[in-house]
This record gives structure tokens, sequence and C-alpha cells, in this order.
């Protein structure tokens, strides 16, 4: 399964973010210990998290934001302000170009990131 298969897979992001909910609620009301799916609505400021941990090495976290959860990621650990529309270009899951490799990290170049670009299915 590619990349492209599994991002085709996904609800929309309202559909996500309500079974991400629904899916906590249920694992609360069934498990008294340690649940296994999560929904913090009040994660951070303007954020809500959403992760799954089955203790057995699996596990996601999905972080909701009106814009940029991973502008505001990297912001805070990368210590880098990285420009919203290259990130949407990455997420839009667009051809990667060297122009939107030298808007994220000036330091890397489109060849860099062949093995990368093969290993994780993105389109060219």
């Amino acid at each position: 399964m590619t990349v492209h298969d599994l991002a085709a897979r996904f609800p929309d992001v309202a559909d996500l973010r309500q079974r991400s909910k629904a899916m906590a609620m249920l694992d609360a009301i069934l498990t008294d210990d340690f649940p296994c799916f999560r929904y913090d609505a009040h994660w951070g400021e303007g954020q809500e998290m959403a992760s799954m941990n089955n203790g057995s090495g699996d596990g996601y976290s999905i972080v909701f934001t009106a814009e940029g959860s991973y502008q505001e990621y990297a912001a805070e650990y990368f210590e880098v302000d990285l420009p919203l529309a290259a990130i949407e270009h990455l997420y839009a899951l667009r051809p990667l170009t060297a122009e939107i490799v030298a808007q994220l990290n000036p330091a890397r170049a489109l060849e860099d990131l062949q093995e990368a670009i093969d290993e994780i299915g993105y389109p060219r």
C-alpha cells in the first residue's frame, strides 16, 4: 500500500475529528485503566489532539487546528518559521519541487531527498 492509497482512505477532516471523538468516548466507556484511543479537546490553544496507542508499539497522534498544525510544531521543535503555503503544498501531496524544498529548508536540495521520496512514495 502506498501513501496515496492510505490517504485516499482517510475521511475528510470533520469526519476524522468526529470519528476520533467517538472512538475515544467508546474506549473511555469500555476501559477502566489504559484507553487505547484518546481525544483532548483542549490540547492547546485552538488545538485538539486525537491519539491511539495500543501498548504494542502501534500508535498515532493527530493535531487538529484551524490551520498550520505542522507549522506550529516546526516553530517549537525545530525553532524555525515555515511558510504555510509550502506546508499545504506537501499536505496536498503535490509534486515536490526544488523551490518548495528551499522554502522549507534552504540547506537541503531536492536531489538530496530522492531516497526519502522513493521510500515515502511521495509524488514526483
